[in-house]
C-alpha cells in the first residue's frame, strides 16, 4: 500500500447511528398493534433498555412478535418435532443477539 493515500472520506468504516432518547411517538409507534403478549415483551425491553435506534425499534417490533409466537407455539405444538417451533426459536435468537439485549 502507498504511503499517505489514506483519506478519512473514502477509507473510514461508516459509523452507526446514536442511539437516542425514546420519544412517545416513537414508543407509540412501536407497541401500535402489537397483540398482548408482544406489548408485553416490548414494553419490558424498553424499560430496562432506554438507547435504542431507529433501526433497533423495528428489530425490537419483531422481537416482540416473535416472542409471542414462540409462547403460542410452545404452548400447543411438540417441541421436539415441530419445524415451525425450530425456526421461532432461531429468529427469537437471533433477534436478541442483534438487539444486544444481553449487555445488561
Amino acid at each position: 500500500m502507498l504511503r499517505g493515500t489514506f483519506r478519512p472520506d473514502r477509507h473510514a468504516a461508516p459509523s452507526a447511528p446514536p442511539p437516542v432518547p425514546l420519544s412517545a411517538a416513537d414508543r407509540k409507534f412501536v407497541l401500535a398493534g402489537l397483540p398482548p403478549d408482544a406489548r408485553r415483551v416490548v414494553t419490558r425491553v424498553l424499560a430496562e433498555f432506554a438507547d435504542f435506534t431507529p433501526l433497533d425499534l423495528e428489530h425490537l417490533r419483531n422481537f416482540g412478535l416473535t416472542a409471542a409466537r414462540l409462547r403460542a407455539l410452545q404452548a400447543t405444538a411438540e417441541p421436539a418435532a415441530s419445524p415451525a417451533l425450530a425456526r421461532e426459536l432461531r429468529n427469537y435468537e437471533r433477534l436478541a443477539k442483534l438487539l444486544d439485549l444481553e449487555r445488561g
